[in-house]
This record gives C-alpha cells, sequence and structure tokens, in this order.
C-alpha cells in the first residue's frame, strides 16, 4: 500500500511539472491573404527541442502547435513558403500561452514575396 501511494504522488508530481505550452499564429501575404501550406520549423537551441519539430499553415493560414515544451526567448520559428521570403518569427510575434491558443486571438504575421 505505502508504494502505490508513493508512486501515486510521483506520477501527480511528474504531471505537475511537465511545462506545455501552445504556440499559434495565422500567415498572409501583403495584401492579408491566407498563406495556406506554409511550413513552420521550430529552432530552440538548447532545449532538447526543436529542429524536427515541423508545422504546416492550414487552408486560412493558421497554425497552431500544442502540448509543446514551454520555450523560452531563445526559441524561433522559420516560416518557409515557395514564392515567399523566409521569416523568422519569435515567441513575441505568436500566440504564445501555457494553455491552449484561442484561435480568434492569433495575431497575423506576413510574409513577403521573394525577389
Amino acid at each position: 500500500m505505502r508504494r502505490s501511494f508513493s508512486t501515486l504522488i510521483a506520477a501527480l508530481v511528474l504531471v505537475g511539472c511537465d511545462p506545455i505550452a501552445s504556440v499559434g499564429a495565422v500567415v498572409v501575404d501583403p495584401s492579408g491573404a491566407p498563406v495556406a501550406g506554409a511550413k513552420v520549423r521550430f529552432e530552440c537551441p538548447d532545449h532538447g527541442f526543436g529542429d524536427s519539430a515541423l508545422v504546416t499553415t492550414d487552408a486560412r493560414g493558421k497554425f497552431v502547435y500544442s502540448r509543446i515544451p514551454d520555450i523560452d526567448a531563445r526559441c524561433k520559428m522559420r516560416v518557409e513558403k515557395e514564392g515567399f521570403a523566409a521569416r523568422t518569427l519569435t515567441r513575441s510575434e505568436v500566440a504564445y500561452t501555457s494553455r491552449m491558443v484561442d484561435p480568434a486571438s492569433l495575431p497575423k504575421v506576413q510574409l513577403q514575396p521573394a525577389e
């Protein structure tokens, strides 16, 4: 009984300490039209997370990535889409929260046409 209780307490502590967050934005072109199919790659040095994490914007230009580790200000998101110049975003340019991102409150980030 004592071992089961200790195991339960340890499991609760681990779940409570698992720092997770959600991040998102809407990618648009200069006219404000959504950019569907843009690739968003996370680059989070010294975090054990990032370089392989990749999400794609939907038909409305939206991306939301949930249940990621609590990213710090050094974490960058690189947005790429053929025909547009790549753009690197910081945490301050996107919606970032310790719970689910509200899709209605996503900021717009603009891609410029490639030269």
